[in-house]
Order: C-alpha cells, then sequence, then structure tokens
C-alpha cells in the first residue's frame, strides 16, 4: 500500500454530542466531519488528537479539490441548490474601478476559509431538509450536517471516489477554537 504521504485519505467522524458546539442542531440532524489526510502540522489537530502530519503536495491538492467538488455535486444532488447564508467572500476591488467587488464563486467561497484562518466560516444550505456544510477557522474541515436517515460511511463512500474512506475520532472543540 503506498504510502499516507503520497495521497489523500478520505477521513470522517461524528459527533455524538454535539452540545460543545455552538451551530444549533434540530432533531433528526446529525454532525458529520470530513477531513483530509495527511494534515499539515497544525496546533488545533495535534490538541484534538491527530497525530498524521505531513506535506500536503500537488498530489493531496489535485485530490482535495476534486473531492471538494464531488461533495458540493453530492450535497447539490441529494438535498438540493446550495444557499450561501454567510457574507459572501468578494474579488479584491481595483482602486481606480467603478465597478463592485463581485462574489467569489461557491468552490472559493468554501476553500477559502479553510486555507486562511482570518477568514469568516462559509456557511451553505443545501435545500429545505436542514442540510448545511460549514468551513472555517484555517482547517480543512468539512461540517456537515445532515440528517439522521443518511448513514455516513455509506453516503460518504461515492463521495470520496477513489480516495479511501476512514472513520476517525478527535477532541472536537480543540478544531473549533477561533483563533490558532
Amino acid at each position: 500500500m503506498p504510502s499516507i504521504f503520497m495521497s489523500a485519505i478520505t477521513f470522517y467522524g461524528s459527533i455524538p454530542d454535539p452540545t460543545h458546539i455552538t451551530y444549533p442542531l434540530t432533531a433528526g440532524q446529525q454532525w458529520v466531519v470530513i477531513w483530509l489526510s495527511p494534515v499539515n502540522p497544525d496546533a488545533c489537530f495535534e490538541a484534538a488528537g491527530w497525530r498524521e502530519f505531513g506535506d500536503q503536495d500537488a498530489a493531496w491538492e489535485m485530490d482535495a479539490a476534486a473531492f471538494q467538488t464531488r461533495l458540493l455535486t453530492a450535497l447539490e444532488a441529494q438535498f438540493g441548490a446550495p444557499q450561501l447564508l454567510s457574507s459572501p467572500l468578494r474579488s479584491a476591488r481595483k482602486w481606480w474601478s467603478w465597478q463592485p467587488a463581485l462574489p467569489l464563486a461557491l468552490s472559493e467561497q468554501v476553500s477559502l476559509p479553510m486555507a486562511w484562518d482570518h477568514l469568516p466560516d462559509c456557511l451553505l444550505a443545501f435545500g429545505s431538509a436542514g442540510v448545511s456544510l460549514r468551513t472555517g477557522k484555517g482547517h480543512h474541515l468539512y461540517w456537515l450536517t445532515l440528517p439522521q436517515t443518511v448513514e455516513p460511511a455509506a453516503w460518504l463512500s461515492a463521495v470520496a471516489g477513489d480516495l479511501p474512506l476512514r472513520r476517525g475520532e478527535m477532541r472536537w472543540t480543540a478544531l473549533l477554537q477561533t483563533q490558532h
């Protein structure tokens, strides 16, 4: 089996006791967290109990971008069109231009808060069943709110594509910090 650091591995975990999470759940919902490994060395991930650190190379970046595309596509196909609930990130406005800064593409709304912890979280709703996706805090994590009728491993196996899928658990509060 090739080294874990040659390509991404998709991990997921559920949060059995979401009382410490500030994002509300309603009856019939569950939290599922998805991340790709290896993870760049990060104090928050280490505090959460993660130990598989490594450099995210070009192959990992390609796997991560493809995974995000599959994730957004699957959420939209099963639950409905995405709606950006957070303030949109906008392109830089040229100082000489009279045109307003335009909102960035949905994929950038999702990915940039995972790369830059000074950006606000991205929150998307899919359809009207309470399904949501949140990213942010400079951590490459996808926080999903899904109906409890969805079995995470079965649903994510299609989204993971060729990437191996493994279950992992962490101390989630360490990853919900607002500052590193």
